[in-house]
């Protein structure tokens, strides 16, 4: 499983809890913490490897 799957698979299942789910507020917490790790680890790749390829 690449980082793609990887996030498809975090929403969908956030989706999928708030969706059937009757307490769904620690659903939100996995769409959280990709929220905020994804813009992290971007910065922190681009200054790790500058080139955009």
């Amino acid at each position: 499983m690449d980082r793609t799957e990887l996030f498809l698979a975090i929403i969908a299942y956030t989706l999928i809890v708030r969706t059937f789910g009757e307490e769904a507020e620690g659903a939100m917490i996995p769409l959280f913490v990709l929220l905020f790790a994804l813009p992290i680890y971007v910065v922190v790749h681009l200054l790790r490897n500058p080139s955009l390829e």
